[in-house]
């Protein structure tokens, strides 16, 4: 057994699923209010790619907006729990992050998903509400640095 299905082995265990990697090599987690989150193995055998799509954006300037704001979320974060990027093939708006296997058990990686997903909830009722998020630049600052 690989370290990839180890490890999704032992996600496994901490969510009371069978995990497995598919015919691809990965493994699509449906998390609450609809996110998925996909899980592969990353090229270079160490790591672990972890990513989600957040919400389609339209061209204009709310996307750019939302841009900005994505960026300070990637360069503020003192524990950072995802790196926003943008798909063109799509028009969309992912979060991803990349986990070393020596660094992380099945048990951080459930906490860790847990953490990630609620960042893309966070992001995709503000933006589906019209809203950005505003990035506080304070380490003092709300959940992942988001103003109240």
């Amino acid at each position: 057994m690989n370290p990839f299905e180890q490890l999704l082995k032992d996600l496994g265990i901490a969510m009371n699923l069978d995990l497995k990697p598919d015919a691809h090599g990965s493994c699509l987690l449906d998390f609450f209010n609809g996110i998925n989150i996909q899980i592969d193995m990353a090229e270079d055998g160490e790591r672990i790619l972890i990513g989600s799509q957040v919400v389609q954006l339209n061209p204009g300037n709310f996307r750019e907006i939302v841009f900005k704001e994505a960026l300070k979320h990637n360069s503020v974060n003192k524990i950072l729990v995802g790196i926003f990027a943008y798909s063109s093939k799509n028009d969309t708006l992912i979060l991803f992050q990349y986990l070393y296997f020596k660094n992380i058990n099945g048990q951080e990686l459930f906490n860790y998903l847990q953490e990630f997903a609620t960042l893309i909830t966070l992001w995709r009722e503000g933006l589906n509400r019209g809203q950005v998020p505003q990035i506080e630049e304070s380490a003092a600052s709300g959940i992942f640095g988001l103003k109240h």
